[in-house]
């Protein structure tokens, strides 16, 4: 037997998991006569509609629990439909449990890149006297799919949300305020949350004229949304793509138009960040069909990996100039199986859970700063105050857009 699997049978033998529908776990109290089971973390795989009953519940049966261990609610997205519900949810569960008991997952956050993106910004000098307006032309957050909101046991959950709550909301919004924010006094968790906190009140309010939103038809053999036969004979204007430009009110940004795009349905998996730097002042080589503006891309999906795109000379004896790329990739881009990479980053959160940290984790503070970003968007795309426009299943450009 290897060493892993020494290590794996020794955490087995002092662990136990369950698992049943809420409103009927009656093994939860035969769990409960095990004296060497202390810790215990409940993974929320449940609506938000039943928190509140799934914690009264849980708090009733906890008080059983020995003195010396602990508890832990592990939640999962949606937290909420708009402000007012999350706030509700966080005051109801807050009634239960305290709020370090509480652990919001967001997948995103538990990426590698994005752990790198953070030392890269404030451990590297050469970074910081133009991550700001003076040098910084615009930024995009992108997050593509291949494939459409087709999967029946999802369908439900996404043609309630859309893409804007599903996606833009929580994963794009939580990248940016990584990306924007200021250096923190610490590596502290209150430091870090702090400083994106600040940053998300920093949003100015987003006009509809800065929103578009779209919905995909059939193409390329695939069934459009509206055929699906979880939705068939529906008239759902839910939206599967949507991009939206969000200004900061600060010194730091202000002007800097931050990009958001997510999309279903386009012409493949991508993930990335995109800081394009403005164009050299009285730049020598403006004749040059070549010569393009700086980028430094992060990317997330289907590999994690960052590169800086830069213009240097062609070797030769003339001045020809072209695009070259300065690349760091992890390990994850040797990987064969690019579908694990969603599962390492819950494994860090869940490793992060089972420790008691939660500097990964959503703060009820950052969720309700998210929200009042976002709501007054939701109800915008709810209202049809925005036009939906459609797009072909597969393509690379939705309404004419870049995807």
């Amino acid at each position: 037997m290897g060493i892993l699997e020494l290590i794996l049978d020794w955490f087995k033998q002092g662990s136990a998991s369950l698992q049943g529908i809420f409103d009927h776990i009656k093994s939860h109290e035969e769990a409960n006569a095990d004296a060497k089971a202390h810790n215990r973390i409940f993974h929320f795989a449940v609506p938000y509609s039943v928190w509140p009953e799934v914690c009264q519940w849980l708090k009733e049966k906890n008080d059983e629990f020995p003195n010396n261990g602990c508890i832990r609610l592990v939640l999962e997205k949606p937290f909420g439909r708009d402000h007012q519900s999350v706030l509700e949810l966080i005051n109801t569960v807050d009634k239960y449990f305290k709020e370090d008991q509480v652990y919001r997952v967001d997948r995103y956050l538990g990426k590698e890149i994005l752990e790198n993106l953070l030392v890269m910004r404030f451990a590297n000098r050469f970074f910081a006297p133009i991550w700001n307006r003076d040098t910084v032309n615009t930024v995009q957050i992108l997050f593509k799919e291949p494939w459409g909101a087709e999967d029946q046991n999802r369908m439900q959950y996404f043609d309630l949300q859309g893409i804007v709550r599903d996606v833009i909301e929580n994963h794009l919004l939580q990248v940016m305020a990584l990306i924007a924010m200021d250096k923190p006094a610490s590596l502290s968790v209150e430091d870090i949350r702090n400083e994106k906190i600040k940053l998300l009140r920093s949003v100015k309010a987003i006009r509809k004229e800065d929103v578009v939103i779209g919905q995909y038809t059939p193409g390329n053999g695939h069934p459009g949304y509206l055929e699906d036969p979880n939705i068939l004979g529906k008239p759902s204007t839910t939206p599967t793509f949507a991009m939206m430009v969000v200004y900061i009110r600060n010194e730091r940004w202000d002007g800097v138009p931050f990009i958001l795009k997510a999309g279903k349905a386009l012409n493949e998996m991508r993930s990335e960040i995109r800081i394009q730097l403005k164009s050299v002042p009285g730049d020598l080589f403006q004749g040059a069909d070549l010569q393009r503006p700086n980028e430094l891309v992060v990317r997330m999906q289907p590999t994690e990996e960052m590169y800086l795109k830069m213009t240097i000379k062609k070797p030769g004896l003339g001045m020809e100039i072209v695009p070259t790329e300065m690349e760091y990739s992890d390990s994850a881009k040797d990987m064969q199986d690019h579908s694990q990479a969603p599962h390492r980053a819950y494994e860090r959160l869940l490793l992060n859970c089972m420790h008691g940290e939660n500097r990964r984790m959503v703060h009820r503070d950052e969720l309700l700063a998210s929200y009042t970003v976002m709501d007054p968007v939701n109800k915008m795309v709810d209202n049809s105050a925005v036009p939906l426009h459609h797009y072909t299943f597969g393509c690379a450009r939705a309404h004419s857009f870049d995807c």
